[in-house]
């Protein structure tokens, strides 16, 4: 049983991170507006030295190549990725920086320079090995570098943890690959449907989400991040944008500065702004955010559980209960929170206890069906002090 990204795909012959392009302009214009929140305008990249790990179809890079770095090395061990790569380079008009294509893991790879920029996006997560290796990326960073990775917020990951629970209650995970991934398809390519800005199939999206069993550990929380590497860097920007900075720059200096204690107030004073991508509203209770986001942590632990005892073949019912068990609590937990939210997660509740497991029910449109969390959130960092080298091999 694959247990990593890259098992995963390999065991399978994958690479499901494509974007549905269409228009190279707006796909550049989306990567720019998300490095500009992040700090990193098109300037910064011209003629610095940049490194991006877990490049997937490379369809990101190609912005990066872009932008005429001086250097853009490509760190991507998966060999279906590296294909894809290696034909998007080779077909593409753009003017571009060639990168140099590195076939190897992080794991290996040990460079011969630091960087001015380091790129990993949806890949680092929670699990010991990979936190040490997020230590292992900055690392890498030259004095006042730029590292942007991924974060997950539990809040935000709960609505597709539902589908997730709901994926093994409607589609037992032993079947065949080809014939669960259709059937998760018809279940959510619906649900996908509702998102306007959505860039990534169906199928692609099913089978990294809803089957990869690596998905349960890339809930790493910004908070995990500062813990790791905020000894030698301080967070720069996040996208989608929500800390807010009143204080005075003359104050700024020193043990005034405190950039990674004040992010992390604001990730917790804004939990509940995460759980619905189209709503922000004013919740003041940090505590009860805080409190929210343990019982998210504790549901994706009760899924994966789910999971792997519909894997082994084991009786279901006391997993199953505990399922039901934990989200009713987070629902209650809720009860002053938007209608909208609610709605949703009840509706969610409902699908799960529904007995007939009619795939078209969790495929119909319900206030369930248009619930996404604001489940990824960028994070750039800045190399203020030299971080200590990591070698996450030793």
């Amino acid at each position: 049983m694959p247990k990593t990204h890259l098992e995963f795909y390999d065991a399978h012959g994958i690479s499901p991170v494509h974007y549905v392009v269409g228009d190279t302009q707006q796909h550049f214009e989306r990567r720019a507006s998300l490095y500009r929140s992040l700090g990193l305008i098109s300037l910064a990249c011209r003629g610095a030295r940049v490194l991006e790990v877990a490049v997937g179809s490379g369809q990101n890079s190609l912005y990066v190549a872009s932008l005429m770095p001086a250097s853009l090395t490509l760190v991507e061990p998966n060999p279906t990725a590296i294909r894809e790569i290696r034909e998007l380079y080779a077909n593409t008009k753009v003017a571009h920086t060639k990168p140099s294509l590195v076939e190897m893991t992080l794991q290996d790879y040990m460079p011969e320079h630091t960087f001015d920029i380091v790129l990993c996006e949806n890949w680092l997560g929670r699990v010991p090995h990979e936190r040490a290796l997020l230590r292992k990326l900055a690392g890498f960073l030259a004095p006042q570098g730029v590292m942007v990775v991924t974060t997950l917020t539990p809040t935000g990951f709960l609505p597709n943890l539902i589908r997730r629970a709901l994926s093994v209650r409607y589609c037992d995970p032993r079947l065949p690959f080809a014939d669960r991934t259709e059937q998760l398809v018809t279940m959510f390519a619906p649900h996908l449907a509702t998102m306007s800005a959505m860039t990534r199939s169906a199928t692609d999206w099913v089978q990294d989400n809803m089957m990869n069993p690596a998905y349960f550990d890339i809930c790493l929380t910004i908070p995990d991040v500062l813990q790791e590497v905020g000894n030698g860097l301080n967070a720069l920007g996040t996208n989608p944008s929500f800390s807010t900075d009143w204080r005075w720059f003359k104050a700024l200096c020193g043990e005034g500065r405190e950039f990674n204690r004040h992010m992390t107030g604001a990730y917790q004073a804004e939990l509940h702004n995460f759980f619905d991508y189209q709503l922000e509203f004013s919740q003041p209770d940090v505590e009860l955010n805080c409190a929210i986001e343990t019982s998210c942590l504790v549901f994706l632990d009760t899924v994966r559980d789910y999971e792997s005892a519909a894997l082994a073949g084991m009786d279901l019912t006391d997993s199953f209960s505990e399922v039901i068990a934990c989200l009713t609590n987070i629902i209650g937990q809720l009860k002053d929170f938007p209608e909208q939210v609610k709605a949703g997660l009840e509706a969610g509740l409902k699908l799960l206890s529904d007995e007939e497991r009619d795939l078209q029910k969790v495929a119909a449109d319900s206030p369930f069906s248009r619930l996404f969390g604001r489940e990824t959130v960028y994070l750039s960092l800045i190399a203020d002090v030299t971080p200590a080298r990591f070698d996450a091999r030793g």
